[in-house]
């Protein structure tokens, strides 16, 4: 249901709903930052020593400066890129929850595959959304505590088929308790 002059807007959206899909949809950062900060910097030096050995500019002084500086950039790109597509990902799941419409999925359990690319057990929260199984594949555990209810109610839209936006995000406390990442089948 697309907002027309002739048709009212969707479902009221509050502060309440559009905070539990900020947090929801907020990229975690704990664990990466450390990386994220620091392996920018240290291909920026190590490119900023090659510039120098390959160029006349073989003095570390020049060298090491250089590659902090592309490194640095390098960070500062990584950070607005995933800062513009959480937000992208946001208004998508605010656009889903206004306009789009209400499903019930139940929860079929959890099983666990392997991970194509390192082998790594990948968690597969299986579902029923309207009498047809549904995969979900994910490493993130609080993307499982969303889906875990054993009924619960999903916001879906047409223009955005493989996204579901989970009723749970709303209950109260959901926004403090947990965060969690994108979610696409």
């Amino acid at each position: 249901m697309e907002p027309t002059a002739t048709t009212p807007l969707g479902r009221p959206l509050s502060a309440d709903h559009q905070a539990a899909i900020k947090a929801f949809y907020k990229p975690d950062l704990g664990d990466v930052f450390g990386i994220g900060l620091f392996l920018p910097v240290a291909l920026g030096v190590m490119a900023g020593i090659g510039f120098g050995m390959a160029t006349e500019l073989r003095d570390t002084e020049y060298m090491v400066p250089v590659g902090v500086g592309v490194g640095m950039v390098a960070l500062v790109l990584a950070q607005l890129l995933l800062r513009r597509n959480s937000r992208r990902k946001m208004a998508r799941a605010e656009f889903i929850y206004q306009y789009g419409q209400a499903e019930t999925i139940t929860f079929a359990g959890l099983t666990t595959e392997m991970y194509r690319q390192n082998r790594r057990p990948q968690t597969v929260i299986n579902l029923f959304r309207g009498g047809q199984p549904l995969k979900i594949k994910t490493f993130d555990d609080r993307i499982i505590a969303a889906f875990m209810p054993p009924q619960q109610v999903v916001y879906t839209h047409p223009r955005h088929p493989d996204v579901l936006v989970p009723g749970s995000l709303f209950v109260p406390g959901w926004a403090t308790a947990s965060r969690s990442r994108v979610v696409e089948v």
